[in-house]
């Protein structure tokens, strides 16, 4: 084995034992100074990363540097033997993870392993590309449209995901913006901004196309299945193995959706900015387009990423902040690195203040406050983060495969591109997904209401990568190399057996008139038959009803405010048991199946 392998194995290894251990020290004293209790959640994983991939990269130089002789037979196979011990254990955990031990399952999953490495390995060459690459994005296109079909669900009173009740609320917190900034509503913090400012840029678009919830859950359903296409076409650029793609794009495109939960929150409003970065940097990679003109020009990709969502808009500034270490690295004689120590604070300070901008000039045109930082993030500096930054709780042993396949991608692409000075499209590719995956991990894992759908994308595309590199050999690098392939290969497998239930959900949606938006709209124009035009609405459950009414609810509070109506004559209220209003009273009761709403009228 080359030494330049060896080195890399044991900057590897030397960076995964250090992690190990902060990881140990802080759930073992969770209430000292690095302990869980203390840091945090976030913190601690933000610590963990910089640890792992820092140690990694320190000592990768170092050997690079220092050792130039071969290392003798007797500690390589010492070091060798220690790490093909840890990644058999890491196999096996996600085997016992997986949860199918069951002797068929066993029986598929051996030879799937085994078929799609020997695939990688000896089946070479260029032949019928054109045919394996219309296949491909058949295979993509095909995919995407049930992603869209999944995220176009345009009756929001409909039962399925968490229940009928759950998806009233949290369909009312996403539109409920979108309703306000269409009237020219300034916004006012908390649950009509706990997914960022999106309206702002979605509300041109439906000023054009008409306000209602088949024309939002449409866009949305298409902004699913561009988000997928473009994650897909970065694996058909930068993976070789037609199998490796086939699979991959496969596992990814079936785990992925049945992973999915939580209405719009994860797929596509916390995927479509982040798609779009990775899929700008791989094919910038592809095609070598890297100058500092288009990193300045393309700082509006981050600024508009905040202004649609804070957390993803936060890593979007970090992966366009990797586009400008190649760009600054190309046109300089600077080491990559530093490159990114300085297009990193430009990547977030500009696109912050970009971002500010484009609010304040809503903002105050509209009567509202001026925006700062605090504003921008609206609802996440309210105390939400403070609530998920603890100690892991969600008890979900998937999650850290999803960070240990992450960071297998980061350290092969740090050492690929900083370490090595490669222009390696895959490894670009590689690192922007693996930063993209961590950042909203370190959000994600100790909320797992959210579910997993959000990072079973990352998960499932970074083992795509990896699982590209397994290859048939005697050289214990590319042994290595394979067995960490062989752990990928069974998270496909694992999406393949997840993926049985793809079309039943579909399906399942169907039934139960997730897209069936007439039955919605007959609704509501009886609602308006037999309401007087004088009639407001007030709380959640209303903001889709006075949307596809044509008018403007009035209520801004989310939970309902009495005095915020002013006295009206006439309101509506979804029923959640705060029914008896002292003034009024109920002269109608109105069902759409089991929702209720309340119709009152002020007694003079």
């Amino acid at each position: 084995m080359r030494t330049d392998r060896f080195n890399f194995l044991i900057a590897a290894m030397t960076g995964t034992l250090s992690a190990a251990v902060f990881w140990f020290l802080t759930f073992k004293f969770e209430d000292s100074k690095i302990g869980i209790n203390t840091l945090g959640n976030i913190k601690a994983y933000l610590i963990l990363a910089a640890l792992w991939l820092g140690v990694f990269y320190l000592v990768s130089v170092l050997l690079e540097k220092y050792l130039k002789r071969d290392i003798p037979k007797p500690l390589k196979i010492a070091i060798s033997a220690a790490g093909f011990a840890g990644l058999m254990f890491i196999i096996y955990e996600l085997y016992d993870v997986m949860g199918y031990h069951a002797l068929k399952h066993i029986a598929v999953m051996v030879p799937f392993a085994a078929g799609i490495v020997a695939l990688n390995s000896f089946i070479k060459g260029d032949r019928l590309h054109k045919a394996k690459t219309i296949f491909l994005w058949v295979e993509t296109g095909a995919l995407a449209f049930i992603w869209y079909l999944t995220s176009a669900t345009v009756n929001t009173f409909s039962h399925y995901s968490f229940g009928r009740s759950y998806n009233v609320y949290h369909s009312s917190a996403y539109i409920d913006t979108i309703l306000n900034t269409y009237y020219g509503v300034p916004f006012t913090g908390i649950e009509s901004e706990l997914y960022g400012h999106y309206s702002l840029i979605l509300t041109p678009i439906l000023k054009v196309v008409g306000m209602n919830t088949k024309t939002i859950g449409i866009i949305l359903g298409l902004l699913t299945a561009i988000a997928f296409a473009l994650l897909c076409a970065c694996v058909i650029m930068t993976v070789k193995s037609f199998a490796v793609k086939v699979f991959g794009i496969g596992g990814f495109g079936i785990f992925g959706v049945t992973a999915y939960s939580i209405y719009w929150q994860s797929f596509p409003h916390r995927m479509i900015f982040p798609s779009i970065a990775i899929f700008i940097l791989t094919l910038c990679a592809y095609k070598k387009w890297f100058s500092k003109k288009i990193f300045f020009i393309g700082l509006i990709l981050p600024a508009l990423a905040l202004i649609w969502n804070t957390e993803s808009g936060a890593v979007v500034a970090v992966v366009w902040a990797l586009y400008g270490a190649e760009a600054f690295g190309a046109t300089t004689k600077l080491n990559k690195l530093l490159c990114f120590v300085i297009s990193l604070p430009i990547s977030i300070l500009a696109s912050l203040l970009a971002a500010l901008a484009v609010l304040n000039i809503y903002n105050i045109s509209a009567g509202g406050e001026k925006m700062g930082p605090k504003e921008l993030i609206g609802f996440q500096g309210k105390g939400f983060v403070d609530d998920i930054a603890k100690d892991l709780e969600s008890g979900n042993a998937l999650y850290v495969h999803i960070f240990v396949m992450l960071f297998i991608c980061a350290v092969w692409a740090v050492y690929c591109l900083y370490v090595k000075r490669e222009d390696n499209p895959k490894a670009m590719f590689a690192l922007a997904l693996a930063a993209t995956g961590l950042g909203m991990g370190t959000y994600y894992v100790n909320n797992p209401s959210g579910g997993s759908g959000i990072l079973s994308m990352y998960f499932m595309l970074a083992a795509t990568i990896i699982l590209s590199g397994a290859k048939v050999s005697k050289d214990p690098y590319d042994i290595s190399k394979t067995l960490v392939g062989i752990y990928a290969a069974l998270a496909l497998f694992y999406a393949g057996l997840q993926g049985r239930t793809l079309l039943p959900q579909v399906n399942s949606h169907r039934n139960a008139g997730a897209y069936n938006y007439q039955k919605f709209k007959d609704f509501t124009e009886d609602l308006d038959s037999r309401i007087a035009p004088d009639t407001v609405g007030g709380g959640f459950g209303t903001t889709a009803v006075f949307m596809e009414l044509g008018r403007d609810r009035m209520g801004r509070d989310f939970h309902f405010n009495m005095e915020e109506l002013n006295n009206p004559k006439h309101f509506i209220k979804f029923c959640d048991g705060e029914d008896e209003f002292e003034g009024y009273e109920v002269i109608d009761k109105i069902f759409y199946e089991d929702v209720a709403f309340n119709y009152y009228e002020r007694i003079d």
